[in-house]
């Protein structure tokens, strides 16, 4: 028998789903997602087809990887969060699925010799994945200023002094002239809450802001650096 390929077999995977009982075998641990396994005569012998989404709201996820453990037999979903594999062989097998920023999710399943299977696969996102993901500049965890000249858009011209003051506590942090131009980045380890903050540098004006730090469950700061435009106290092309 010729069976039709990918997606366009009885109206794809979808419909195979929609019209499936309630699962056969559905597996859930601890917030670690959930598989729901269900034999089709939807699909040939041996063809494993379904999706993956997210299981906070239901949004498909490409690019994740659904696998047989121990064996060779494995496929990545594609942008609608789909995908087909072929079964390693009849009997009772591990399936798992993962993808980057959630956690990986198994369950045990029996592969029937007559007909395939649908599968649809929950993944919970992971806090310490997407924690672990992020490259920071500049320390993401602090409060961080930068300052540029409020006329010519390019560093300030000579060093800059930041002020942060919470309650009784005042931190300091120090930069130097930029060399290529650009900006001056100040960084402070500061903690959670309301900062009036003071920048000085010889040739300006002392800026001034107030700032609240909050830290996102990464324990990076919310809303990213701050920014700083000090006002020269005279133009530049000026001669007293």
């Amino acid at each position: 028998m010729n069976h039709a390929s990918g997606w366009e077999r009885a109206g794809g995977f979808a419909f195979a789903l929609a019209m499936l009982p309630a699962p056969m075998h559905a597996q859930t641990s601890g917030g670690t997602g959930t598989i729901e396994w269900a034999e089709t005569a939807a699909l040939p012998p041996g063809t494993i087809g379904g999706t993956v989404s997210r299981a906070e709201d239901g949004r498909p996820i490409a690019g994740a990887q659904i696998f047989f453990e121990g064996t060779t037999s494995g496929a990545l979903s594609d942008s609608l969060g789909r995908f087909e594999l072929a079964a390693p062989g009849v009997g009772r097998f591990t399936l798992g699925a993962r993808s980057i920023g959630h956690r990986e999710v198994k369950s045990r399943v029996d592969v029937p010799s007559d007909r395939g299977a649908a599968v649809h696969i929950d993944l919970v996102r992971s806090k310490l994945s997407l924690c672990g993901l992020v490259v920071c500049v500049g320390g993401c965890g602090n409060l961080v200023v930068i300052a540029r000249d409020g006329l010519t858009g390019r560093a300030p011209r000579g060093p800059l002094v930041l002020r942060a003051r919470r309650d009784t506590t005042v931190l300091w942090a120090f930069s130097e002239p930029g060399k290529e131009g650009g900006y001056a980045l100040l960084s402070i380890d500061a903690s959670r809450g309301a900062h009036e903050l003071e920048i000085a540098s010889p040739g300006y004006r002392t800026w001034r802001a107030e700032v609240r730090l909050e830290f996102d469950e990464c324990g990076l700061a919310v809303g990213g650096p701050r920014y700083a435009w000090l006002l020269p106290l005279r133009h530049p092309g000026r001669r007293d």
